[in-house]
């Protein structure tokens, strides 16, 4: 059964959004964003705009494949010590991990948020230093605000509270975040895609005088001109999704 990935998203950040509206004192919080934003401009549509973008006129559908696939895999309990070990993290490998990540976080504060060298390693601890650590929590502070005075707004003028229009009025502001992370995920996408192909030279030239064959060099090749393509439809279309918003 194929059930849409987007509408089980979408009622769970809506419920997400509604629990916490819910909880939220309506109207004694405080804020420390700076009075020239205006959250209240955010939310300008009609009730009737908002509720066309919150519950799209098409239908919901579900199907079923027309056949199924079944993979096997040993369960966890049946596993080995030597299985175990390999597979699992141990105490030990994770404050080595903790103990690295920390350091890295001291040289990118060091060098103000950049290592050059292909020895290090930062994808993931942009958040973890001061300005990253900074921008994250405005960005949340904000959010929350928003939603608070939308709830405010809603209780002053109606007496109920609309869910749906809150969670709208959150995405405004989650949109420049999730940019931000779509940005972050090219990069990563590109780095990868070069670590993959220069990892896939390497051991075609170690293998180049016992193979005469180069279908498998070609059919690397084509795999990074692949990749080269997808990357560029990515710029693309975050391109145009800066130029919407």
């Amino acid at each position: 059964m194929c059930i849409s990935k987007n509408n089980v998203q979408k009622r769970s950040f809506v419920a997400a959004v509604s629990k916490m509206s819910v909880h939220a004192k309506p109207s004694t919080h405080k804020s420390n964003v700076s009075a020239s934003f205006s959250p209240t401009s955010i939310v300008h549509k009609s009730l009737s705009e908002w509720e066309a973008e919150i519950y799209p006129s098409a239908r919901k559908r579900v199907s079923f494949a027309p056949s199924c696939t079944f993979h096997c895999t040993i369960a966890r309990n049946d596993y080995t010590e030597e299985e175990t070990a390999v597979v699992w993290y141990s105490q030990q490998e994770l404050n080595q991990i903790r103990t690295k990540a920390a350091k890295l976080v001291e040289l990118l504060e060091k060098s103000n948020g950049y290592l050059g060298h292909k020895r290090y390693c930062t994808r993931g601890l942009e958040g973890h230093t001061r300005a990253g650590y900074k921008n994250k929590m405005m960005n949340r502070g904000i959010a929350s605000m928003v939603v608070l005075d939308e709830q405010d707004r809603q209780l002053s003028e109606r007496g109920v509270i609309n869910y749906g229009i809150i969670a709208v009025a959150y995405q405004q502001v989650s949109s420049r975040c999730q940019l931000c992370a779509s940005v972050v995920g090219e990069s990563d996408s590109k780095a990868a895609a070069a670590l993959y192909c220069e990892a896939d030279f390497e051991m075609l030239q170690t293998l180049r005088p016992s193979r005469p064959s180069r279908k498998e060099d070609t059919e690397k090749e084509m795999r990074c001109t692949e990749n080269k393509h997808a990357e560029n439809w990515m710029s693309t279309q975050r391109t145009e999704v800066s130029t919407r918003l």
